[in-house]
């Protein structure tokens, strides 16, 4: 019956919400560890010993982790955007891919989370000089932001931010500083003064 229906789509629908809930939250513990030894607040030695850490956990995740896999992806991100700080792009680049790979699995295209991946892989191939690639992924990490959460959302300006800093390294200038100059207005109406991200669009222009 279409009230059976219901109940069976809204208990899955919870089912989702808890298990995206779950992987969150730890991930966010194991994120905390790893701040610890960010190699921005951490110099040194510490930046050798997070890139050990990271290659061994790795490891654990492509073989503990594939039956959690709401909990892999978001180890993929976390340990990606880890690479990532420490400069090893290409690292942080997989990471992102395998994130975008069991995501797209779980959520199918047009998901917040695969937006994410696909603006973090993005990110990564930009930094590794594949422009291009990095600018069609962003593209469509914006089509289903706008898509998912309207045209003002604080994700859509972020992914402005990020579309302009490729266009930047293309020398695409007057594009890059036309979705800048959208991003800091959607900024300013819709976070609060001093946000980080209202800061970081002022110094790209």
């Amino acid at each position: 019956t279409s009230t059976g229906l219901c109940r069976r789509t809204t208990a899955d629908l919870q089912r989702a919400v808890v298990a995206e809930q779950k992987a969150t939250t730890v991930a966010r513990f194991v994120e905390g560890m790893l701040t610890d030894l960010n190699p921005a607040i951490a110099p040194g030695s510490h930046a050798k010993i997070l890139q050990g850490i990271l290659d061994a956990t790795v490891e654990r995740v492509a073989t503990e982790l594939t039956t959690q896999p709401e909990i892999e992806a978001e180890m993929w991100s976390l340990i990606g955007n880890a690479y990532y700080d420490l400069g090893d792009f290409a690292k942080s680049a997989k990471m992102h891919g395998e994130a975008l790979r069991v995501r797209r699995a779980i959520f199918g295209e047009d998901h917040r989370l695969v937006a994410a991946s696909l603006n973090d892989l993005g990110n990564a191939l930009t930094r590794q000089g594949d422009y291009r690639e990095g600018l069609t992924l962003k593209r469509q990490a914006l089509a289903i932001r706008r898509s998912r959460l309207g045209n003002e959302h604080a994700e859509v300006a972020r992914t402005l931010t990020s579309l302009a800093e490729t266009l930047t390294y293309q020398r695409e200038l007057a594009e890059a500083e036309a979705l800048q100059r959208q991003a800091l207005g959607m900024q300013r109406k819709l976070l609060a003064e001093g946000h980080p991200d209202t800061f970081a669009s002022l110094n790209s222009l």
